[in-house]
């Protein structure tokens, strides 16, 4: 059994040497061209050795690359050349002749050829007797000889000349290089899905590892022998030198551990400090952050409702007293719900709203239709939203439509209101509402999102739409702002990610 899987590698590694070799091999037609013309010049020359060596391998990359039939008329100058060389010297140039007879054999078993095959083989064969002190050319030989008998048929004597070949390669090898044939003939099996063979090397290579585990592990363990015998040495002189010093270490570690339970509760006492202070400087700045917030929102308070105040104020004893004074309370009111609400999202920013299924285009075309009642006579709406479902909350997207499309209705005396959708990926849409009514200045537009503006106080716009609006787009997980770069009128752009 280890017999047979033995033969198995090595034509495995045959098959793997010759792929490697079919990859180093690939030529471009510029670098055949060249090769070529290096032959022809040095057959011209009569340099027969070297023209023979140069034709040989460009013969064997003209069959590598299935050019048999440019390869044959090299192969013949070849033939003339090593006659010639004969005729002169009056002997037997059987290295030159195993060359030729090497790559036509190969030529030959490629193409099927049995019986030409067999001549060149019996050809090399007949060299290779006068020619057993070459190595490089046995190890062709070899080669040559596997992929013909494999080629037809004789596969008992094909994997002998595979095993020769591998105990030829073997023997001057090191562990690492084994190592690498044995993981390059893993991946082979493995591409090749050969499941048997791939459980057969992986038993072999575990063996062998477990084998040179064993050495290394012998030699760690004699090694370890060693520095036992001479740490034992070491140990019975420290042994002498601690007893007479046991009383010294007793003495200065009592005076240490004194030394480190000071040095342990002055530490404790620093730490302690420095955290009473660190505590006392972060509540004193809470304070004073909490001061100024109270400060700011009482100013921006009186900012908002004084001017309101004042009106009421001025209404004391005029015409229309009652529809003054009724109309002031309306918008206080108004304002203070706001502030209120504002407030209560800021509190809770960071707390998303609660989510659903939604149909956007019903929501959509619900909410311009509530909307285009309050439009002003000859305003167009028009709703663009592909019907798409998204998770978001209902109410908190609706709030802001509603007020973005009443927002434009009061903006607009002519022209159109729209509303789109765009799905911009799986996860990401975005709102567009834009109407063709008053364009704000820049300046202006950057203030929009600011709470606490000044205002008139009769104004139905208090100027807390927008700030609620962009702090619950906020919540959605999206935001809300202007389309600066549009000039026609004013768009307002609600990206949600959901």
């Amino acid at each position: 059994m280890k017999k047979v899987l033995l033969i198995l590698i090595c034509v495995l590694c045959y098959h793997v040497a010759q792929a490697q070799i079919n990859a180093t091999t690939k030529v471009t037609e510029t670098e055949l061209n060249n090769l070529r013309n290096e032959f022809q010049e040095l057959f011209k020359q009569k340099d027969y050795q070297n023209a023979v060596e140069k034709g040989a391998k460009l013969g064997e990359l003209l069959v590598e690359e299935q050019k048999n039939k440019e390869a044959a008329p090299i192969f013949y100058q070849m033939d003339q050349l090593v006659y010639e060389s004969e005729k002169k010297t009056g002997k037997t140039n059987f290295r030159l002749r195993f060359l030729i007879a090497n790559q036509r054999l190969r030529m030959y078993t490629r193409e099927g050829k049995s019986e030409s095959s067999k001549t060149q083989y019996n050809l090399m064969q007949y060299c290779m007797s006068y020619l057993k002190n070459d190595n490089s050319l046995m190890d062709d030989m070899l080669l040559s000889e596997a992929e013909y008998y494999y080629t037809f048929g004789q596969t008992a004597k094909s994997l002998e000349s595979y095993k020769e070949l591998l105990q030829r390669c073997l023997s001057g090898n090191k562990e690492e290089s084994r190592e690498s044939c044995y993981k390059d003939m893993l991946a082979y099996a493995d591409r090749k899905n050969m499941a048997p063979l791939t459980k057969s090397v992986q038993t072999l290579y575990t063996a062998w590892q477990d084998s040179i585990n064993m050495v290394k592990a012998a030699r760690e363990l004699e090694s370890l022998k060693q520095q036992h015998v001479v740490l034992q040495q070491d140990l019975q002189e420290k042994e002498q030198t601690i007893s007479t010093n046991k009383a010294v270490t007793i003495g200065l570690w009592t005076v240490i551990i004194a030394l480190a339970a000071i040095a342990g509760i002055l530490l404790l006492l620093l730490f302690k400090s420095i955290y009473q202070a660190r505590k006392l400087k972060n509540s004193l700045k809470i304070a004073n952050e909490s001061n100024a917030q109270k400060s700011h929102f009482i100013s921006n308070i009186n900012t908002q409702i004084t001017p309101t105040l004042e009106v009421m104020e001025n209404a004391v004893g005029n015409p229309g007293f009652t529809d003054i004074i009724q109309k002031s309370i309306v918008a206080l009111k108004g304002r203070i719900a706001n502030m209120q609400t504002y407030i209560s999202l800021e509190e809770s920013r960071e707390e998303a709203y609660p989510i659903n299924n939604l149909d956007v285009k019903l929501l959509c075309e619900t909410v311009m239709q509530k909307a285009s009642a309050n439009f002003n006579p000859g305003v167009e709406s028009v709703t663009t939203v592909p019907r798409v479902t998204v998770k978001t909350n209902t109410e908190a997207l609706e709030h802001i439509l509603t007020y973005l499309l009443a927002r434009a209705a009061s903006n607009t005396e002519a022209g159109r209101i729209s509303l789109e959708f765009k799905k911009r990926n799986a996860r990401t849409g975005q709102f567009i509402i834009t109407d063709t009514g008053t364009i704000i200045e820049s300046e202006i537009q950057e203030e929009l999102f600011k709470p606490f503006m000044e205002t008139d106080p009769l104004a139905k716009e208090d100027g807390w739409g927008l700030p609620i609006c962009q702090l619950m787009a906020y919540k959605l997980n999206g935001t809300l702002k202007i389309d600066t770069e549009y000039k026609k009128g004013i768009r307002f752009i609600l990206d949600l990610c959901s």
